[in-house]
């Protein structure tokens, strides 16, 4: 009777044994079941915003600045980028919605104060609505800032923006400021 029990009771904790096997297989299937979904969700966002994007800047070389800050949205709903911030603020400015578009750039410049790009569309914003000292701060900030690309000749182009911009408002020492860094 002793042996049947230890028979039944080895046959149950098999069992116990195989049941569990199963469900721990079965929960690594899962996982890994939805780690490869979130990755498949995750590229096709990507190339969705990439795709919104491309047309958007297809749209705004064209001169559609209304059809381009749709795109660049749509672009912006399946993927955060700052790039694609930075160029719906620039699609935003060239269809006159300066106020949206200042928006945009504060919001970039929060994240990333030492922008270069973004300082100088703010200071371009600042400078057309006629806000010299505002403008002259993000001039400034832009000459100093970080560039992508080519930061040498960036510095260079903003500071020669940056002395008109002095010259056309009457203020001489300003301007006479940026020619003088620029020659340095």
């Amino acid at each position: 009777m002793k042996i049947l029990t230890i028979r039944n009771s080895l046959r149950v904790d098999r069992r116990r044994s195989m049941v569990l096997a199963a469900l721990v297989l079965m929960t690594v299937g899962l996982f890994a079941a939805a780690g490869t979904a979130a990755r498949m969700y995750r590229a096709k966002e990507a190339r969705l915003a990439q795709f919104w994007f491309e047309r958007g800047e297809k749209a705004l070389a064209s001169g559609q600045a209304e059809k381009a800050i749709e795109d660049y949205r749509n672009a912006l709903a399946y993927s955060h980028s700052d790039a694609y911030r930075l160029r719906l603020a620039q699609a935003l400015i060239a269809a006159g919605r300066l106020d949206e578009a200042k928006a945009h750039l504060l919001t970039l410049l929060e994240q990333e104060p030492g922008n270069g790009m973004v300082n100088l569309e703010l200071a371009r914003l600042a400078a057309a609505e006629g806000a010299v000292q505002e403008a002259a701060k993000y001039y400034h900030n832009a000459a100093f800032g970080a560039w992508q690309e080519n930061p040498q000749e960036a510095r260079r182009r903003v500071r020669l923006e940056a002395a008109k911009f002095f010259l056309d408002h009457n203020e001489k020492s300003a301007a006479e400021s940026e020619l003088i860094a620029l020659t340095a």
